[in-house]
This record gives structure tokens, sequence and C-alpha cells, in this order.
């Protein structure tokens, strides 16, 4: 799906951490988008990128005997 309009200013990577989040109920082979905006101690907002992944398909069902 599209995604809103983006902007700011990009950040510095020297200065980026990790972090996880774990999706849930997400379709099988299906394109997802998502974006980074991080915010510093001050509240001011950074755009960082736009990003995609495709989810794997639907594991084949077991077969009968």
């Amino acid at each position: 799906g599209a995604l809103g309009s983006g902007g700011g200013e990009r950040f510095s990577r020297a200065f980026a951490t990790n972090h996880r989040v774990e999706l849930t109920g997400l379709a099988p082979n299906t394109k997802y988008y998502f974006e980074v905006v991080v915010s510093d101690v001050q509240g001011a907002q950074a755009f960082d990128a736009y990003y995609s992944f495709t989810t794997p398909g639907a594991p084949d069902p077991p077969s009968g005997p």
C-alpha cells in the first residue's frame, strides 16, 4: 500500500541504535512497506527512509499417508 509523504532531515547512522519489532498476523507472500522516523530528546524528528519486505509463502500442507 501507499505511504504518506515523509520529510525532515536525515540523521547520521553513527548515532543509530538497534531496534527490534515483532509483527504478527501478516499475510503470506505479501509485500509490506514501512518508514523509520526517529526523534531526539528535544522531540525533533528525523525521517530516515522507506523500506519494504515480503513475507514468505504459506507452508505446504502436511502430506497424508
